[in-house]
């Protein structure tokens, strides 16, 4: 693949993501330079720093490793604050009036923007099936608006998928799991400073007779990765602010898609050759520092709850993406995977691997309702569940056909109740009445489907 072919693919496949509507929270997705396309003139009043002005292209035109999408409230007349908000300025002084309303008034259009996600492709010599990782997912603390976070990793999985990626991968950061680890990024990064200096002075020149392109200079990416960091901003249980991502490490982000370096030369037909392998001695008793050791364990169990949202979604976790992938640095952050190409066929396997332990005759029912799939089992199926080994539930009232349609899609965190989800799991994972399935009954927590 060629620059030229790697360009045309990412064109492509972000040009459907601008103003696409989201399903959970009604927003619409667009790429950070679009959005800052539309909000321009806005974002150069609030700010006074240079966010594209006259002629300048501002859309996207040139593509890297990493792009980053931001969710949109586009609804110009949309009454967005909440209650409890609109009650705090109405009370507040002037100094705090202006502080709340630069955190969530819409007066700040950075505002408008309710979530962020930064992938990258990790596609490396050690690992050569296209991969995108997501680098950072955020719901805005300043946003009451629900399903934000998983309209987010949707955008993840159709933009890799759209790019053909086999994986989506990503890691759990966590305050923990990095202690003990030595820095080795400082030389790194003042090495790469000086080439940087001098690829931009020359390219500086190069520029002057050319259609002016707009690059944000170092006073707004300082304001963007400000805002983008405060937006990630969580409170801990002692109601004090905690913060996952680093805003020096989104300032990188950001540098990286919009001077949309890539880690390999295409034209070259070369891969990037990644980060480095790393084996554990002994995986029954890893070390301290390593995967699986001490600072992972305290870590991982930092973010259970954001694990489980991950799982939910279909993630699941996979200790060799960091050991043998070389996508991630050295830190044992726990990784996470979500796997593309086996998707249309997992509930086939599962009902293949069912006829092994069935008679004849119900084995050859099986395998041509296998034809099917990855919808699910047939009418008759749900009509004669026993005949067929479809597993029982045990919840009241049950009877033949009162279960959900087994799809892929569906968390398998859920197996041990197939035909049965709460409500939240099927709602969390895309899925929609009426189109996917349709609901024969529900309870308080849960809904009894058939697939349509």
């Amino acid at each position: 693949m060629s620059s030229l072919e790697q360009h045309i693919d990412i064109a492509t496949a972000t040009d459907q993501f601008d103003l696409r509507s989201m399903k959970r929270s009604g927003f619409v997705s667009m790429s950070l330079r679009a959005f800052i396309c539309r909000w321009s003139e806005d974002l150069c009043d609030y700010y006074g720093e240079d966010f594209g002005t006259g002629d300048s292209v501002i859309w996207d035109s040139q593509f890297g490793d990493t792009m980053i999408f931001v969710l949109v409230d586009n609804d110009l007349g949309r009454d967005h604050l909440p209650d409890d908000v609109k009650k705090k300025i109405k009370r507040a002084g002037k100094w705090r009036r202006d502080k709340l309303k630069h955190k969530w008034s819409y007066k700040n259009p950075l505002n408008r923007i309710h979530g962020y996600l930064v992938l990258t492709e990790v596609t490396n010599t050690s690992h050569s099936e296209r991969t995108y990782a997501i680098d950072a997912v955020c719901s805005s603390f300043y946003s009451n608006v629900k399903g934000v976070g998983s309209d987010l990793i949707d955008m993840a999985k159709m933009f890799s998928e759209e790019m053909g990626a086999f994986d989506l991968i990503l890691e759990v950061a966590n305050e923990y799991s990095e202690t003990g680890i030595e820095s080795d990024t400082e030389s790194d990064e003042e090495e790469s400073e000086s080439e940087d200096d001098m690829e931009l002075e020359e390219s500086d020149d190069e520029m002057d007779d050319e259609e002016t392109f707009w690059n944000p200079d170092e006073d707004t990416i300082s304001v963007l990765s400000e805002e983008f960091w405060k937006k990630c901003m969580r409170l801990d249980h002692r109601k004090n602010p905690v913060y996952n991502l680093d805003q020096e490490y989104l300032s990188g982000l950001m540098e990286q898609y919009f001077d949309g370096e890539t880690k390999s030369d295409y034209d070259k037909q070369k891969l990037w050759e990644g980060t480095e392998k790393r084996d554990i001695l002994d995986k029954n008793d890893p070390g301290e520092n390593e995967y699986g050791g001490f600072w992972y364990r305290k870590g991982k169990k930092s973010q259970s709850r954001l694990m489980q949202f991950y799982e939910m979604n279909g993630f699941k976790e996979d200790s060799s993406i960091h050991t043998d992938w070389c996508c991630f640095s050295k830190v044992p952050y726990p990784t996470m995977k979500f796997s593309f190409k086996e998707m249309p066929q997992e509930g086939s396997e599962k009902l293949l691997e069912a006829t092994k332990k069935m008679p004849q005759e119900g084995s050859e029912k099986l395998l041509e309702a296998t034809k099917k799939m990855p919808q699910g089992q047939t009418q008759e199926m749900r009509d004669n569940p026993g005949e067929f080994g479809s597993k029982s539930w045990g919840g009241k009232k049950w009877k033949p056909g009162s279960f959900v349609l087994y799809k892929t899609e569906i968390p398998k965190g859920c197996e041990n109740h197939p035909w049965n989800h709460r409500e939240e799991d099927i709602v969390n994972r895309g899925l929609v009445e009426g189109e996917d399935y349709k609901v024969w009954k529900k309870n308080r927590i849960s809904k009894f489907c058939i697939g349509l």
